[in-house]
């Protein structure tokens, strides 16, 4: 995957923590960290995805 793919599904995932789709943050996530696994952004939308849910128990698979 080429950064600018990681930096559109980045996007797209702000859009869906926007819309408070759970489970699409946490797929789209992945991707971008396995890519570059310091990028603040999915960082950022995992956290507030996880505060959200209040499961602190899913930000240990990250």
């Amino acid at each position: 995957m080429s950064t600018s793919f990681c930096q559109r599904l980045d996007k797209r995932t702000i859009i869906y923590v926007i819309m408070g789709c759970d489970a699409a943050v946490v797929r789209d996530i992945q991707p971008t960290l396995d890519m570059e696994n310091r990028h603040f952004g999915a960082f950022s939308g995992l956290s507030l995805t996880v505060d959200t849910i209040d499961n602190r128990d899913a930000a240990s698979t990250f």
